[in-house]
């Protein structure tokens, strides 16, 4: 099996030093990305896997936010894997946050090197086999939407007009891919409640969440938006 391309985004050379030293035992072509030029490089070349340290990742990547550089990066492709770390503990509610994003982990707290090279290894291994087994794009019957799974992008066709890509945050993206993947079947409350938020007891909750996602998601889908259609206390459905 060749060597994953790992990069770690820091500025922090001694992190970087054991990270070499722990990804080289695991077998792994690792990189470090410690100004912003290398960082652009090391996405025009491409990995397999990238950790982006919390502490220089505004200066170095150009984003205003965790979320927002885990977002750019998911969409640069589905088997990319993701890790934060941060040495500070995060509150949980910013954890949740940056996984939505898309983030595959957020590692807090004291850093073992070789554990977290062995982890990224196992998930690029997982990832990997996931999308050769899973359906890369789903649409609506009309083509109207379509959700590229495997690159988590999502392109709207407006009558005779070009294709454009809807920008979508994790949950928007999860959200929507249910719905079309359903293709105008009813989507409950559980169903939303099981694949977004399993850990949530109450459904009043779950539903608050929901209808704050559905409103971004009809602003963002412009006149397709009106086809979501709510049926009353059961749950919404793509016409």
């Amino acid at each position: 099996m060749a060597n994953i391309k790992v990069v770690l985004v820091t500025r922090d050379l001694g992190v970087a030093g054991f990270c070499a030293a722990a990804f080289n035992n695991s077998f792994a072509d690792f990189e470090c990305a410690c100004d912003s030029g290398k960082f652009r490089e090391a996405l025009k070349a491409g990995f397999d896997a990238i950790l982006l340290d919390m502490a220089d990742l505004a200066d170095l990547t150009g984003f205003k936010t965790t979320e927002d550089a885990c977002g750019h990066l998911r969409r640069l492709g589905r088997k990319n894997v993701i890790i934060v770390m941060s040495a500070a503990v995060l509150p949980p509610g910013q954890v949740v946050s940056i996984l939505n994003s898309g983030a595959n982990d957020v590692i807090t707290g004291e850093w073992r090197f070789r554990v977290i090279a062995e982890q990224v290894k196992a998930l690029v291994n997982f990832s990997s086999v996931g999308i050769k087994k899973s359906r890369k794009k789903v649409s609506l019957n009309d083509g109207s939407i379509t959700m590229d799974i495997a690159a988590r992008r999502c392109m709207v066709t407006e009558g005779a007009a070009s294709a454009r890509e809807v920008s979508l945050t994790g949950n928007e993206f999860k959200i929507l891919n249910l719905m079309v993947s359903r293709k105008g079947a009813l989507v409950t409350y559980m169903d939303f409640k099981n694949k977004l938020w399993p850990d949530r007891m109450f459904q009043a909750e779950v539903k608050h969440s929901l209808l704050q996602h559905l409103t971004d998601l009809r602003r963002k889908l412009g006149p397709l938006g009106a086809r979501i259609e709510n049926v009353w206390g059961e749950g919404f459905r793509i016409t």
